[in-house]
């Protein structure tokens, strides 16, 4: 029992012992089948009279034995507890006088456990406060005794008075389910059993706390008698029928329980007062032997008279010795000790000042101490008024005199003097003070600091929070609400996560933290949600704060939302990298997705290619009619080239009428035919129906041209092939022909049909060729 105070450990393992030795014993009646008799409810009834007699009298001895206990021997727990136990007796009693006179043996007589259960409640309720309240000797008053006793009485009779309403023809639930099948106790009674078996655990907590501590009283006594309970309320629980083994095993259990509580306070009452007895016997016997001794001694003390004489001389000297070094310590204390009095007649006098009252003051001593009225004339008159009227008010009242007033220094300028004193009245009828008076003007400019920096914290118009050294918010400003939208009630005392907007991983604000540990400070943008849901981008400043020791006590943080910048940056990044005219990327976009793009081939395998397409006629359309119309043409070719390509693919405006595309040849056939299809399809703009056509130079990525310049080199060679070749086509770019208008076309493709070739094996005809650029206008 290593947790256990070795004053308990003897009494707690005797009492381990038989709760194990009982709990064996009733573990048997569970292998052992109960005789069937004819006569076994006449002797069940016999059997359970003969236990409850034995609880009756085991709950009667423990309120007589501490009830008949000498006056003061017995504490006042056990004197409480023994007051209660006569109404358990009593309850025990009721319970045993309905069980032996209800005839018969039906479901009636079962009412009567009803009484066992309250005098068990009674029993619970009483060790758990006995063993909660203060072990002492004190004990009640005799009134107090006869109140408990009269209490328990009173419950007891009100209990029997339930009992001659019930013989009148009110019906108590029973204390078992009766039918076909025993079922266990009735609803109430489980509630009942539930409480015994809380109050129960509560006391066995309570006691094995105190059996950790030394030994006031018999705890392991209490312990065993609440795990007996335990055990009689638990077994009662899952009871079935009067010859049930979980009931007699209860008998057995309660039985224990009164047991162990009647031993506990025979040696608290009996044996503990009577050892005392003996050992108050024998301290008078030493007493009188020293008594003795101390007669001889005096004997001898009368013979050192003369050198105690000498001693208190010595000791008078120590003591002028003391007053100088007290006179030494009021010189170098860093404020003004002080003794000021007020004559019955109201006079002043100033009968002592230390030292530094120059220093503090600005005035000599001598001075001061002559006439207070110099002090007073050089403070400003709102702060004379108010240390006299403060000096009035503990004059009148005899109330500590605590002021704060400024004082004009002649060499440190305008200083802060805070004054504390006691008041003592004296037998003339004036009033003497005994204070201190120091100089506050750095404490006092702290202060004035610290207000300024509240407002500042106060009308910031960027977000401030602190938190603790848990990270709990401890405090917000008006604008934290105003960005959030939470107010200081909704947040306080809570963590900062919530908000949090699940855009970061627990590895950035694990980060976050350990920089703040390492380095003190930390900045950074954060993704938060406000109150409503919205998500915002902020950027966000947080410090640590630290304690003299260097303990992190709470951090700082500011943040200011910028989603209006993350929205200006987003518009001015897109600016960047799209074209402002038909939104496609732009060059510089274009030459980043194709260096992605060939990185990607070349890691995965996949093929690449890149279409380099020039409008043809455009220039006549742009010409005849103007930048506006050819504006919305190049608009929309763009709209048709986006539903060529797939998501993952690119359509690119290199300025002008050119265009550039990225294929992903992972996802079948290049749909080059369809782009020339969808190009010369005609176009109605502000009444006007236009045609153009599309000159395409095609490349793909080899070993030999895996470069951004390389790559759009090759496509627009191919292009002007295909320029070169009759225009409205596409043509492939051949690395082994170079310079040769329509080379490069592999598999047959181009002018001899294939790819951009039209049903009949023709080239696809140029529409500007035969015609002109534009019809005439027709009406909508």
């Amino acid at each position: 029992m290593p947790t256990i105070h070795p004053s308990h450990r003897s009494e707690t393992r005797a009492a381990l012992r038989a709760l194990v030795l009982l709990g064996a014993a009733c573990l048997a009646l569970f292998w052992l089948p109960l005789p069937q008799f004819a006569d076994w409810p006449q002797f069940d009834l016999k059997f359970r009279l003969a236990l409850d007699m034995v609880a009756v009298c085991l709950a009667a001895l423990i309120f007589a034995i501490v009830w008949s206990a000498p006056a003061g021997s017995a504490p006042r727990g056990a004197q409480l507890l023994a007051s209660a136990f006569l109404g358990v007796a009593l309850l025990d009693g009721l319970h045993l006088l309905l069980t032996a006179t209800v005839p018969g043996y039906d479901s009636a007589n079962l009412y009567a456990l009803d009484f066992s259960l309250a005098s068990r409640l009674v029993a619970a309720l009483a060790m758990l406060y006995a063993v909660w309240q203060p072990w002492s000797q004190r004990p009640l008053s005799r009134k107090a005794r006869w109140h408990a006793a009269m209490l328990a009485l009173a419950s007891s009779v009100a209990m029997l008075g339930l009992v001659l309403l019930f013989g009148t023809g009110l019906r108590w639930p029973a204390f078992f389910e009766q039918g076909a099948d025993a079922i266990g106790p009735a609803m109430h009674q489980r509630w009942v059993l539930g409480l015994l078996l809380v109050l129960l655990v509560l006391g066995a907590l309570r006691l094995l706390s105190l059996l950790r501590q030394p030994r006031r009283f018999n705890a392991s006594g209490f312990l065993g008698a609440t795990l007996a309970l335990l055990a009689n309320s638990a077994l009662l629980l899952h009871g079935t029928g009067s010859t049930d083994p979980y009931l007699i095993s209860g008998y057995a259990f309660k039985l224990l329980a009164y047991g162990f509580l009647y031993q506990a306070l025979f040696a608290e009452t009996v044996r503990a007062p009577h050892r005392a007895l003996l050992a108050r016997t024998t301290e008078l016997e030493q007493a009188r032997a020293q008594l003795a001794h101390d007669h001889q001694q005096l004997q001898a003390a009368s013979a050192q008279m003369q050198q105690e004489i000498a001693e208190r001389e010595r000791a008078q000297a120590e003591r002028a010795t003391l007053v100088h070094q007290l006179s030494d310590l009021a010189a170098n204390v860093p404020g003004v000790l002080f003794t000021y009095r007020h004559d019955a007649d109201g006079r002043p006098h100033c009968h002592y000042l230390s030292q530094r009252a120059e220093a503090v003051c600005g005035l000599a001593r001598e001075q001061l101490q002559a006439d207070i009225a110099h002090l007073m004339a050089r403070l400003r008159t709102r702060d004379r008024v108010q240390l006299l009227r403060a000096m009035a008010e503990s004059e009148r009242l005899l109330d500590p005199l605590h002021t704060t007033f400024r004082l004009p220094h002649p060499e440190r300028g305008l200083r802060w003097i805070e004054v504390t004193a006691q008041p003592h009245h004296q037998p003339d009828g004036g009033v003497l003070w005994h204070g201190y008076a120091h100089d506050v003007t750095r404490t006092h400019t702290d202060q004035e600091w610290l207000r300024l920096a509240d407002k500042v914290f106060e009308a910031s118009e960027s977000g401030i929070f602190v938190t603790d050294a848990r990270r709990r918010l401890v405090k917000v400003n008006p604008a934290f609400t105003d960005i959030t939208g939470y107010a200081p009630a909704e947040v306080l005392g809570r963590s900062p996560k919530l908000l949090g907007s699940g855009q970061h991983d627990p590895q950035f604000f694990a980060r976050m933290i350990d920089t703040l540990a390492h380095q003190g400070r930390w900045q950074g943008e954060v993704w938060n949600r406000r109150r409503s849901g919205e998500l915002y981008a902020q950027w966000l400043a947080a410090s640590c704060i630290r304690n003299t020791a260097g303990e992190i006590t709470h951090y700082l943080a500011v943040f200011t939302d910028i989603s209006g910048l993350k929205v200006h940056e987003q518009q001015l990044d897109h600016l960047a990298n799209h074209d402002m005219l038909t939104g496609l990327p732009n060059r510089r976009l274009l030459r980043d997705r194709l260096q992605q793009a060939i990185a990607y081939s070349q890691r995965n395998g996949s093929g690449l290619a890149v279409a380099m397409l020039d409008l043809d006629g455009f220039k006549p359309v742009n010409d005849a009619h103007g930048h506006a119309v050819g504006d919305k043409l190049l608009t929309e070719v763009a709209l048709r080239l986006r539903e060529v390509v797939r998501a993952d693919e690119t359509v690119a405006r290199l300025g002008g009428d050119e265009f550039v595309l990225l294929f992903r040849e992972n996802h079948g056939p290049l749909p080059l035919e369809r782009v020339p299809q969808v190009v010369q399809e005609p176009m109605r703009i502000k009444d006007l129906r236009l045609r153009v056509g599309a000159s395409i130079g095609v490349t793909r990525l080899r070993a030999d041209n895996a470069h951004v310049a390389q790559l759009l080199q090759e496509a627009d060679q191919a292009m002007y092939q295909a320029k070169a070749a009759g225009r409205n086509r596409f043509e492939f770019f051949d690395p082994g022909a170079t310079d040769q208008p329509g080379a490069g076309v592999p598999e047959g493709k181009g002018s001899e049909g294939g790819e951009g070739a039209d049903p009949g094996g023709r080239s696809a005809p140029n529409p500007l060729a035969p015609v002109p650029p534009a019809d005439p206008p027709t009406p909508p």
